[in-house]
């Protein structure tokens, strides 16, 4: 049996896919949903508690768990990462040292868009 991904990927949220691992027996998991594209969704599972120290590239949507261990971070985003975003990871990953961020938007400060608003 064939599945259109682009019909799946409409239906597919956080919840769904908890439920289901829930369904099959696995109560300790967190999951993240990233639609990457409108026709291409990301997955990343993990089991509970979290134990490693590593955690691979994620998009700026973590689930609301704290990364006891975790020390090596990489996050992408195509959109510019706001105070917000920093503030979180601080509270969610306590024993970080190592994070390393690309997004395609550059960071602008309010001071570089104060400055070229009064160049105008």
């Amino acid at each position: 049996m064939y599945i259109d991904i682009r019909d799946l990927s409409l239906n597919l949220s956080r919840e769904h896919i908890q439920q289901t691992l829930i369904n099959v027996g696995q109560h300790n998991t967190a999951t993240i949903v990233n639609y990457l594209s409108t026709y291409t969704v990301e997955c990343s599972i993990f089991s509970l508690p979290f134990v490693f120290d590593f955690v691979r590239p994620l998009d700026n949507i973590f689930p609301d768990i704290v990364f006891n261990y975790v020390t090596y971070l990489l996050v992408q985003d195509n959109d510019a990462f706001k105070h917000e975003f920093f503030v979180r990871i601080a509270r969610l990953f306590p024993l970080l040292k190592y994070l390393r961020i690309s997004n395609i938007d550059p960071q602008i400060s309010a001071y570089m868009k104060l400055t070229s608003n009064h160049i105008q």
